[in-house]
C-alpha cells in the first residue's frame, strides 16, 4: 500500500506542454488568458529574450544558433510560488510550494481548459510532469545516506576509496514504458561544486513525459505520470526519510 506524508522535500513541481509554434504568442499579450486566470494568478510580466541554441559538430566544435527574439510571458499568484510560463512553443505551470496533487491538478486543468480553447488546435509535441526533490538534512555525514535512500542508488559512492575528495556524484537513468517515459536523476549535486561535498543534500528528480498524447488526453497523462512518479519515489527512499516526512493522509507526490 502506498504511503502518504504530511511534509515533503519538493522544491518544484512542473507541468509542461510543448507544441508546434504559435507565432501570435510572440506578438500579442495573452490578454484573454490572463483575464480568465486572474483570480488565482493576478500578477503578470513579460521578458523578451534572444534565445541561443548550441549544436556540437562532428569535429568537436560548438556552433551557436540564434533562432530569434521571443517573448516569455509570466503570470504569478500573489505569493509568487506558482508561475504560469507561456512562450511561442510551450506552456507550463510551476509550483514551488507543492501541497498535494488534488490542488495541483486543479490548477493544471483550469489553465489547460483556458489555453486549449484560446490557442486551438494544439499540436502537442511533448507533455511532461516533473517532481524535483531537494532533500536537505542539517546534521550527519554528507556522504552517509544508508537509512534515508535506497542503497542501490547510493552504491556509486562506495566505488571511490577516497570519498572525502568527491565534489559531485549523480546518476541519470531513462525508463521507457508503453505510454510514457521517465528521466530519473538522483545523487549528491553539491551546490558548492567544485568544492568538496560538505552538505548533507540529496536530489531526486523524476521527469515523466510523453510524445504521444493529443490535446484531449492531457489530464489522463497527468494522472498516469503522477502514479509512476509516486511509485518510483517510494522505491527510492527508506525509513528515516519517511519518518522526517511524517506519515499522514497527504502524500509527498499525492
Amino acid at each position: 500500500m502506498s504511503k502518504s506524508y504530511a511534509k515533503n522535500f519538493l522544491t518544484n513541481v512542473i507541468f509542461r506542454i510543448d507544441f508546434s509554434p504559435i507565432l501570435k504568442i510572440d506578438t500579442e499579450l495573452p490578454i484573454e488568458l490572463q483575464e480568465k486566470v486572474r483570480m488565482e494568478f493576478p500578477e503578470y510580466n513579460n521578458k523578451i529574450e534572444n534565445l541561443i541554441q548550441t549544436t556540437k559538430l562532428p569535429d568537436g566544435e560548438i556552433k551557436l544558433e540564434r533562432p530569434g527574439i521571443h517573448n516569455i510571458h509570466r503570470i504569478y499568484n500573489p505569493k509568487k510560488n506558482k508561475t504560469i510560463l507561456i512562450q511561442y512553443n510551450f506552456v507550463s505551470l510551476e509550483n514551488q510550494k507543492y501541497i498535494n496533487f488534488h490542488d495541483f491538478k486543479n490548477d493544471v486543468k483550469n489553465l489547460y481548459d483556458v489555453f486549449s480553447v484560446i490557442y486551438r488546435p494544439l499540436n502537442i509535441k511533448r507533455i511532461g510532469l516533473r517532481y524535483i526533490n531537494e532533500i536537505i538534512i542539517r546534521t550527519g555525514n554528507p556522504l552517509e545516506w544508508n537509512n534515508y535512500i535506497n542503497t542501490k542508488l547510493i552504491s556509486p559512492i562506495d566505488f571511490f576509496n577516497d570519498k572525502d575528495t568527491l565534489s559531485r556524484i549523480m546518476t541519470t537513468s531513462t525508463i521507457n514504458k508503453e505510454d510514457l517515459s521517465i528521466n530519473y536523476i538522483c545523487g549528491i549535486y553539491n551546490p558548492e561544486y567544485p568544492a568538496k561535498i560538505s552538505r548533507k543534500e540529496f536530489i531526486i528528480d523524476i521527469d515523466c513525459y510523453s510524445h504521444d498524447y493529443d490535446e484531449n488526453r492531457v489530464i489522463e497523462f497527468l494522472d498516469k505520470a503522477r502514479k509512476e512518479a509516486k511509485l518510483l519515489f517510494e522505491k527510492s527512499i527508506k525509513k528515516d526519510l519517511r519518518s522526517l516526512m511524517e506519515v499522514n493522509n497527504e502524500s509527498q507526490i499525492s
